[in-house]
């Protein structure tokens, strides 16, 4: 069982699916960093799963949405793809099995 992962836009989700997009924009270190994260992402079957990954550094930001480290300063931004009917940081991650992605940015913009 995969994560199911979607886009916050179509123009996101095509950018991310290039690698050569992807080196364009944040050189082949960190395109790689990202295409590693994603695949992370993808194999656990809930977000519990994606808290073990080693080196794979889940926060919460002031908004709400999780950053995952990809290669400092980078990470992906996301959140469960469905509302909760509570607080992420109260919720049971081993029932969130699908996602959004929203950005790639950095934990201060």
């Amino acid at each position: 069982m995969e994560m199911d992962i979607t886009f916050k836009t179509e123009k996101l989700r095509r950018l991310l699916h290039d690698d050569g997009s992807l080196r364009t924009k944040w050189g082949a270190e960190t395109a790689r960093s990202i295409r590693v994260r994603l695949d992370d992402l993808r194999a656990a079957p809930t977000l519990r799963d994606v808290r073990g990954i080693p080196a794979l550094v889940t926060v919460l930001d002031k908004l709400g949405r999780i950053h995952v480290a990809v290669q400092h300063p980078h990470g992906i931004f996301f959140e469960p793809a469905a509302r909760l009917s509570q607080a992420l940081t109260q919720c049971d991650w081993a029932r969130i099995a699908a996602i959004r992605v929203l950005e790639i940015g950095t934990i201060d913009d």
